[in-house]
């Protein structure tokens, strides 16, 4: 089963590495750069992680390949990732192959880590928080949550859109999983851990009259 993992990984990696550097940068990946060399704990219209990872990939000067290596990585931890979850939910050797191709495969996912932008790990951070919570719910392993939280917290710091992966998750525990989940103390560390990690960015949001909240609401108009 991780033979299917490894090698569809490294198919990933080949063909994502040989292509990192073959185009230009992207106005929006320019972006990140120059809000990343102004490191804050928040900006106008995103979180901080990314434009302080991209301003770092270009300590040594600009350049590309090294720009896109973050969501080079993540395409590529997503293989192994989404076959240990099909094991995980009882899937057989051809189950885990078949997960393998479809991870590496999907066009929107390769579009998505193709270049460096927030919504590069949303695949893995999503995928990841699931799994770890599936293990806390399937197999009683009550820790994982606090792996969940983790992830939650570092995809927070990403992108907001978990939110909406994660009150998903937490409905779908309410009406159809077991309600001692909710009794659970590690349940409730990893929800910390969560807030933790997003609180300082949380506190720049407030302390700065809500920019992201206020932006979004001006492109809907």
């Amino acid at each position: 089963m991780w033979f299917a993992a490894a090698l569809v990984a490294t198919v990933v990696a080949v063909m994502h590495l040989v292509g990192a550097g073959r185009y230009g940068i992207f106005a929006n990946e320019l972006y990140f750069i120059v809000c990343g060399r102004h490191p804050a704990i928040g900006y106008v219209d995103q979180p901080p992680l990314v434009p302080l990872l991209a301003a770092a990939t270009q300590l040594g000067g600009t350049n590309a390949w090294l720009l896109r290596l973050p969501a080079v990585f993540a395409a590529i931890a997503l293989v192994p990732l989404t076959v240990a979850f099909a094991q995980l939910l009882g899937g057989s050797t051809r189950a885990a192959w078949l997960a393998a191709v479809a991870a590496a495969a999907s066009a929107l996912i390769t579009a998505m880590t193709a270049a460096l932008s927030t919504s590069s790990f949303e695949p893995l951070t999503f995928t990841a928080v699931a799994y770890f919570i599936a293990r806390g719910v399937l197999r009683a392993e009550s820790r994982a949550f606090w792996w969940a939280g983790l992830i939650a917290g570092l995809a927070l710091e990403v992108k907001y859109g978990i939110v909406f992966w994660l009150l998903g998750i937490a409905l779908g525990l309410a009406l159809f999983g077991n309600r001692s989940v909710w009794r659970s103390r590690d349940f409730w560390i990893g929800a910390a851990i969560a807030v933790l990690l997003v609180l300082p960015n949380a506190a720049w949001q407030i302390a700065h009259g809500l920019p992201f909240l206020e932006r979004t609401q001006r492109q809907r108009r």
